[in-house]
Parts: structure tokens; C-alpha cells; sequence
């Protein structure tokens, strides 16, 4: 049998393609703002659905509510209810789509806590809209040995109502890492006060009225303050305010009244305070690295799932919900219109003397662009670090930079020894270094971000490489892999794609770096000259959308960096690539088309959330076998979105057979451009880092390297940064 692709997602048996629903007219008894409008909506059809036993109920246009089912109690203190004649909602309609979805979403949830019910599950709403079915005991196939720690299996179901009708059921299965159930916050604060300062997300170990469990950044610990305190604005102490609110049982009540008090920060940036009873640390692959990085080594390999392993048991889990709300079940993927199928893959990597589909063969066929900085200052931080040893090994990191040439003429001083960043600053007061490149050798001593800054301010490039790695870690491929940097950042260009379906001039990568104060940041690739990576900033904000003129300003500085380097010419068809969901306005985007007699197409790249991509075959007893995808493997679920697979097993030999690759979710969401073409680009440039030879993003260079940049922009001094070359990849 054939190799068959698919996704880990099944379809509800019935179309959504019409619906009828029962319709309710709003009238709010006090005046509000527009921008309050929505949440009150939404706060009142949460108010409906829980008078009406939990019945679907959202929100839709022109202050209305809408249910599948009639509802019998209209009651609200803010507001008349009153029922109008129903309305038919249609698939194919985004607005409306967007209401059916949520509706959905509802539907998806109460099927799932009865079917959990009933096979000793437990049941809770995710982020993003999802549902998660989760086993009630910890994980058979880890065996953590933690006080503090349990590892759950559990599948996560997202719905996805396409235009055609369809909805599908996304699945994914995955090991989750939960606080057991004595690990609250005070527990943290009396047996691991150590972790304070590397603890980054807590949530409430209680729900809140929407069922879910809220989560927040953790500040800091109020020392001064206790659980009878009365905060300035409140009516009552915390103590008293959580047990009005039914977040205390009375057995909780003792040790609730000894609690610390703590202050963390909501998802729009507002700061409270709370009780550390109240709080459990929220455990990830991020947060246990930095809390208790020996355990998170010890269960790595444990955690990942093999990708026949993942579908099989998956579908164990949550095969045959059904969804009464919805009048439905679910069934195999049979809608006709999602399309399954591989890319061409026509496009190359040119070097200077040959060309292939890996950046990696520079080490044969040599750079296609060498270095423009004239110099090249190895710098040692800490003199007790400057050794024969480690000054071998930064020579053998340069001596693999010039091996990438085929010239390399490029003046390397000598060795330059600093004890911190203060020192550097000194000797670099009176000299002229932009036209140099630093090759910064530290340990983890060394403040890396105050070198960096310093060395920006000056304008001259960095690249730093660690000193106290394992000596095993000092391979020829890792002097290679700071090679590839010191070089990119030098002005140096490694490869230059050819052949790239469809005609474009610049490929720009958007990505909003930050959780609640944004850094909005741009890199972008001139594919005419063959990836020439460059940057441009914007002025930090809140929020997850550019606002204003933002997008319209960043464009400029984009199309004014390429004539720079283009004789004078604007690019005639840009590319750009979001990193996540476009929220801006597309009227920016249109109004900037017709200003400058240019074609935009905006492309949305989501790197989590996608279906796993998988192929499917059968094994010698004619059981179906599930393996993960080639590169350019990928399912078309709608005229412009699909999901694509970037990555293959054969890309990470031995790994590749104990993990599942992640496809990436594309949309194109305005613009003329093939979507084909679009899913080509975006392969194509996956393949290029600039400062990996081994291991290519899954993610195209233009996001990924904006995603680099956004991260940056964290820990640098602004204004350091903005005294650097727009054309130098700061931020690799």
C-alpha cells in the first residue's frame, strides 16, 4: 500500500454549513464604551447558558445572543432580554462562521466532561477555545519519582469549522506537567523559596465563572502584607474577598488565614495581589529547564512520543464522543474538499560553486557573498579564562569562518582580554570599530547583554561563543556553527535561493515579541540579491496588534532599506510573513499598496496549534502505521490555509524516529498571490538560518529570525541597537 497522508483531526457526522438559531435582543440599562461592549456580551451569554442548563449560548451582531436551543430564563440585572424571531447563520460567511464556532466550541466541552464522566477522566478548557481530556492517574510510561511533580497523558481537542460545512476535531496528544495536588505556592515558599527567582507563570488552583482556571505572571512576594489585609480600593481583606467568592472550602480555611500575600500580572498587564495558597506554579518544558533542569533531563526523552504512538493512543482516549448539544458524533476525515498532497520543491541553494537544498554544503561549495568587515577581535572576558585551550578554540571557530570562503583576506587581531563590560566600554571610548566584528569568548559569569550593548553603541558586530561547555560539546560541527555566525554577521552571505516560484521582490518577517509589553519587530529578505537579511524596530506598546500607523511606518523603513540597496527601486511585490494571527487592519495594508503602486501578500504562519501531519500505510498483519511527513507534505484544508510540514523524521536521523515532527498552519489572508507558491516560499526558506549549518528552522527565516529579534529587543538598550547596521543579523 501506497503511503496515504492525513491529520490527527476526525469531522463531527453533520454539516454546519446552515444553521438555525434562536435569537434574543439586547438592551444594556446603562450606557458603556465600545471597546467594553464584547465582554459584556460574552459575560452575559456566559450568565445564559449556566441559568439554562448550561445550553450553547454567544454573542453576535447588533446586540444580540443566539443559542441552538430556546432558552426558557432571560434574567440579568444589567440588562432586558427579549426574544426576536430566529435567524439562519452560513458557514461560508466569516462573521457568521466565527459565531458557529463558538457555538461549537461549547457543544465540544459539555460532550467531553460527560464522556469523561463516564470513562474516568478528567475534564478541563484550555486556552485558545480547546478542551482537554486528561487520565486520572499519572502517566504508565514515565516513572518521575517527585515530590513535587506529576505527569499526566492528555488530549487536547480543538474544533475547526471550515466554510464548506465541515467541522473538524483536532486531536493531540501529549504529556502534561502539573503541581501535585499539596504543591501550592506557599508549599514553594517553605520548600523551594530557591525557585522565586526563576518562577515565571502561576495559575489559581481554583475556576473561575467561565470554568476555566486562570493563569498569571508571577511578580514578585509582599513581604509587608498578609491574608487580612484590606488593599486600598477594596471593601474587604483577600481572605474574606476569596471565601465571598466560594474559592476557599472550609477545610482550606486554617492554613488559608497563614498564607503569604503575592503579587502577579494579568494577561492585559494588570497587577494584583493574591494568596499564595490560592496559587500553584504552572510547569512546562520552559519553566522546569530553569527550576529543576537535572529532572527535566532525566524525563526528556520520556516525554516526547513517537508519532504511530501518539495517533493510536489518541484515538483511544476520545474515540466515541458524542456531542448532544450539536445532535452529533464524530466519524473518520471524509470531506472532499481537504486536499492532500507534496510540493514540488523546484527551488536551490547557489554557493559559489554549486547548489543544493542544504545550507550545510557551504562547507563544500563555499559562500556565495564573503565578509565585509574589515576585522575580526577575538575578545577572552576574565583573565583566568584566558587560556592555551580556549584560545585554541576560538581560533579553530575563526579558522572555520575562513574555510567557509573562497578568500578570506579579513585582518584578525590579536587576542584581546577584558575582565567585564566596563572595561570594554573603556577601550573602545576613543577608537573607531564599525567596521570590525567581536568574537566574545565568556563564561556564564559574564553579562552578556551589558558586553553586547557596549559593543553595539561602538557599532561594531558580536559573536559570542561559551568557554565552559563540556569538552565533548567542542566538535568540528559546533566550530562550524559559530563559524556560520561570525561570518553572516559580518556581512558575509552563505547562500542565495534561485528558482523560487512566483515573482517577489521582498519578504518581510512580522513577529510581536513579549507577553504584555510588545516589541514589535521586522526582519526581512531581499530574494532578488539572495537573502540579504536585515531589521527594523518599532516602539514598544501593549498588545498583540500593531496599532496606529505602526505597520504603515515599519513598511516604509522596509521599502526605503531595499531601494538603498536596489539603485534606487521599490520592490514591486512584497511578501509578508506574521508570526501568528494578523490583527492589524488590512485597510493599512491597502491604503500602503496604492501610495506606493505595489502588491502585498500577507501570509499568517502559526507554529503551534496545527494537527500533526502524519503518513499512513499498513504493516505486514494489515494494521494501519503512522509515520511522520517528507518535507513539503501537506494537507489543503481550505483555498488558503493549509497545514505543511517543513521538517522530516530523515532530518534528525535517530530522533526522527522517537518524536513527532510539528507541521506549521499557513494562511494566506490577503494578497493575489498562488497559495501554492506561498507554501513553496515558505519550505524554501526554512532552509536558511545563517547560524546553523545543522539543523534548519522549522519555521521560514523571515519569522523565525523576527521571533529572534523580538527576543532580542527584550535585554537590549534601544538605543545601542539603534546605532547598529539595518543589514547586520543582530540577533542570531
Amino acid at each position: 500500500m501506497q503511503d496515504q497522508l492525513g491529520i490527527s483531526a476526525m469531522q463531527l457526522n453533520k454539516s454546519f454549513s446552515q444553521i438555525k438559531v434562536y435569537c434574543y435582543q439586547v438592551a444594556f440599562k446603562q450606557q458603556m464604551i465600545s471597546s467594553e461592549t464584547a465582554q459584556k456580551m460574552r459575560k452575559l451569554a456566559n450568565e445564559l447558558k449556566w441559568q439554562n442548563s448550561a445550553q450553547a449560548v454567544t454573542d453576535f451582531a447588533g446586540f444580540k445572543l443566539i443559542s441552538l436551543a430556546p432558552l426558557t430564563k432571560l434574567n440579568s440585572p444589567e440588562a432586558e432580554i427579549t426574544e426576536i424571531d430566529p435567524i439562519t447563520l452560513n458557514a461560508n460567511n466569516d462573521h457568521e462562521r466565527e459565531t458557529i464556532q463558538r457555538i461549537i466550541n461549547q457543544g465540544i466541552y459539555s460532550g467531553a466532561q460527560r464522556y469523561a464522566r463516564a470513562h474516568g477522566l478528567m475534564c478541563k478548557k484550555a486556552a485558545a477555545a480547546t478542551t482537554q481530556l486528561l487520565e486520572q492517574m499519572p502517566s504508565d510510561r514515565i516513572a518521575i519519582n517527585s515530590t513535587f511533580l506529576e505527569v499526566f497523558k492528555t488530549v487536547t481537542l480543538t474544533p475547526q469549522l471550515l466554510s464548506s460545512g465541515t467541522c473538524l476535531l483536532q486531536f493531540e496528544l501529549k504529556h502534561s506537567l502539573a503541581a501535585k495536588r499539596h504543591v501550592n505556592l506557599q508549599w514553594v515558599l517553605k520548600q523551594r523559596k530557591a525557585w522565586l527567582g526563576s518562577l515565571r507563570r502561576v495559575r489559581n488552583r481554583y475556576k473561575s465563572h467561565n470554568d476555566m482556571t486562570m493563569s498569571f505572571d508571577f511578580v514578585g512576594l509582599e513581604p509587608a502584607l498578609n491574608a487580612h489585609s484590606v488593599q486600598e480600593g477594596m471593601a474587604m481583606s483577600l481572605l474574606d474577598y476569596h471565601l465571598s467568592q466560594g474559592n476557599l472550602t472550609p477545610s482550606e480555611l486554617g492554613a488559608a488565614k497563614q498564607s503569604a500575600v503575592v503579587k502577579v500580572r494579568t494577561a492585559n498587564g494588570q497587577l494584583l495581589f493574591h494568596l499564595a495558597y490560592l496559587l500553584e506554579p504552572v510547569f512546562d518544558f520552559d519553566s522546569l529547564s530553569a527550576l529543576e533542569p537535572v529532572l527535566l533531563n532525566r524525563i526528556a526523552t520520556k516525554l516526547k512520543w513517537q508519532v504511530n504512538e501518539r495517533i493510536h493512543q489518541a484515538h483511544a482516549l476520545c474515540g466515541g464522543i458524542e456531542f448532544s448539544e450539536l445532535g452529533c458524533g464524530l466519524i473518520q476525515l471524509s470531506d472532499p474538499h481537504i486536499n492532500f498532497n507534496q510540493l514540488v520543491m523546484s527551488w536551490r541553494l547557489n554557493f559559489a560553486s554549486g547548489s543544493s537544498i542544504n545550507e550545510k554544503d557551504v562547507i563544500k561549495y563555499k559562500a556565495v557573498k564573503p565578509i565585509t568587515r574589515k576585522r575580526i577581535v577575538p575578545v577572552i572576558v576574565g583573565e583566568h579564562n584566558d587560556t592555551g585551550q580556549n584560545r585554541q578554540r576560538m581560533t579553530d571557530s575563526i579558522n572555520a569562518m575562513r574555510a567557509l570562503c573562497t578568500k578570506s583576506n579579513k585582518k584578525v587581531t590579536k587576542f584581546v582580554v577584558i575582565d567585564n563590560e566596563l572595561e570594554l566600554a573603556g577601550r573602545l571610548a576613543n577608537k573607531e570599530v564599525t567596521d570590525a566584528i567581536f568574537l566574545i569568548g565568556l563564561c556564564d559569569k559574564a553579562n552578556k547583554a551589558k558586553l553586547r550593548d557596549e559593543a553595539f553603541i561602538k557599532g561594531a558586530a558580536t559573536q559570542f561563543m561559551k568557554l565552559d561547555h563540556k569538552p565533548k560539546t567542542y566538535q568540528t560541527t559546533y566550530y562550524r556553527n559559530v563559524a556560520a555566525g561570525l561570518f553572516s554577521k559580518a556581512g558575509g552571505q552563505l547562500a542565495a535561493l534561485t528558482n523560487l516560484p512566483g515573482k517577489v521582490d521582498l519578504f518581510i518577517g512580522l513577529d510581536m515579541g513579549g507577553t504584555h509589553l510588545r516589541f514589535p519587530s521586522v526582519s526581512f529578505l531581499f530574494s532578488a540579491t539572495g537573502a540579504q537579511l536585515g531589521w527594523q524596530i518599532a516602539d514598544s506598546q501593549q498588545g498583540e496588534k500593531l496599532k496606529g500607523s505602526g505597520l504603515t511606518e515599519l513598511l516604509y523603513k522596509c521599502i526605503r532599506n531595499y531601494a538603498q540597496t536596489h539603485n534606487g527601486n521599490k520592490p514591486q511585490h512584497i511578501v509578508l510573513h506574521r508570526d501568528g494571527k494578523f490583527y492589524e487592519d488590512l485597510h493599512q495594508i491597502k491604503a500602503f499598496e496604492h501610495e506606493h503602486d505595489l502588491k502585498i501578500t500577507v501570509v499568517e504562519i502559526l507554529k503551534s496549534g496545527a494537527p500533526v501531519l502524519f503518513r499512513r500505510s499498513l504493516n505486514t498483519l494489515g494494521k494501519k502505521e503512522f509515520s511522520n511527513p517528507h518535507v513539503g507534505d501537506y494537507a489543503l484544508l481550505e483555498e488558503n490555509e493549509a497545514i505543511l510540514a517543513t521538517y522530516s523524521a530523515q532530518e534528525l536521523k535517530k530522533m526522527g524516529e522517537q518524536v513527532t515532527v510539528r507541521p506549521l498552519r499557513i494562511r494566506k489572508v490577503y494578497g493575489d498571490a498562488k497559495f501554492v507558491d506561498v507554501l513553496e516560499q515558505i519550505t524554501a526558506l526554512s532552509r536558511i538560518h545563517g547560524a546553523s549549518l545543522y539543523r534548519h528552522p522549522r519555521l521560514p527565516v523571515t519569522t523565525h529570525h523576527a521571533d529572534r529579534f523580538a527576543t532580542l529587543r527584550q535585554d537590549v538598550c534601544v538605543d545601542a541597537l539603534s546605532r547598529m547596521d539595518r543589514l547586520c543579523p543582530v540577533y542570531l
